[in-house]
């Protein structure tokens, strides 16, 4: 699905997937303005003002301004070439256009169309859900598949696809993910005093299945981790947080922001992220484990068979 990047897809890329791809985090969120310290320079105060709606950025202490391509260019010193090249090569949520051009017939439309959202069905979707160490009927409580039409190939893709509270689907594939828009977490309210929060689909579904909560909780996937400061609102709800977020610096960081956070409000926020410290994420320790056993019971099975040639 890689497909060579123009600038007007690379205008729908959201700045905020950008800038937390960058290891970049709002210090406040106001509406539809994300405040950050200047990823362009040195500075204490947040003076970085990134309009998510707009999908445009405004630097309050230079008067600098402008979209993704703009702030690209300054950010990678590169120009507007490599820049499509750095930029097809990550995996980003894209951003609605919600400005009206003069001349509707000449917009750009997108590459990929979802055609359909249905069950899971597909049996490549199936074998790449299976081969993450995830059940089927796991999959299927929580997640749909969806068929994207690439109208320039004529081909179809199926993807996993789970439905967040805006309404969006964020989307899973082998080597991708991305939205369709618009983007936000996922809030499975069962009325817990708890709440447990995963980075993913894949690290919620893994949690889910394998119990890993050993309570009663409500479930969030922040899908994101620019959706840290968002669901703020969301843990004050609940009397403790369980943080089952991915084990590197951006995730750790992310980790110590909301306990902090849960500690001044007198919200006990609990990191088990430590239980699977060897490991990527949590589904990466699920697949280990699934992989252990099933070497496990082929040692069992040759230890069976032998006891059977010796009885003869």
């Amino acid at each position: 699905m890689n497909e060579q990047l123009n600038i007007q897809s690379a205008k729908q890329i959201s700045l905020v997937e950008l800038l937390a791809e960058l290891h970049f985090q709002p210090a406040k969120i106001r509406g539809n303005d994300y405040w950050y310290r200047s990823p362009l320079r040195e500075e204490r105060t947040a003076s970085f003002k990134v309009n998510r709606q707009k999908n445009i950025w405004y630097d309050f202490g230079t008067g600098e301004g402008g979209n993704i391509i703009n702030f690209g260019v300054r950010f990678y010193h590169c120009n507007v070439s490599q820049l499509l090249d750095i930029l097809g090569s990550k995996v980003f949520s894209f951003h609605p256009q919600n400005v009206q051009r003069q001349n509707p017939v000449a917009q750009t439309q997108p590459a990929f169309n979802a055609k359909e959202i249905r069950d899971i069905q597909s049996p490549q979707l199936i074998q790449y859900i299976q081969s993450r160490g995830i059940k089927l009927k796991t999959a299927q409580q929580f997640c749909k598949e969806v068929v994207l039409y690439n109208k320039k190939t004529n081909a179809e893709f199926v993807l996993l696809c789970l439905q967040n509270n805006s309404g969006g689907w964020e989307l899973n594939a082998p080597n991708f993910k991305s939205c369709i828009a618009p983007k936000d977490y996922t809030f499975f309210n069962d009325d817990q005093s708890s709440v447990a929060v995963t980075e993913g689909v894949f690290d919620f579904l893994s949690a889910v299945q394998e119990k890993f909560i050993s309570k009663q909780s409500n479930w969030l996937v922040l899908n994101s981790l620019s959706m840290a400061e968002k669901v703020k609102p969301i843990l004050l709800q609940h009397d403790k947080v369980f943080l089952l977020l991915d084990n590197d610096t951006p995730a750790k960081n992310c980790t110590l922001t909301l306990q902090k956070y849960g500690k001044a409000n007198n919200i006990v926020a609990e990191n088990l992220a430590t239980k699977y410290a060897l490991y990527k994420d949590i589904n990466e320790w699920l697949m280990n484990e699934k992989e252990q056993l099933s070497k496990k019971q082929i040692q069992q099975q040759k230890q069976e068979h032998k006891k059977l040639r010796f009885r003869w």
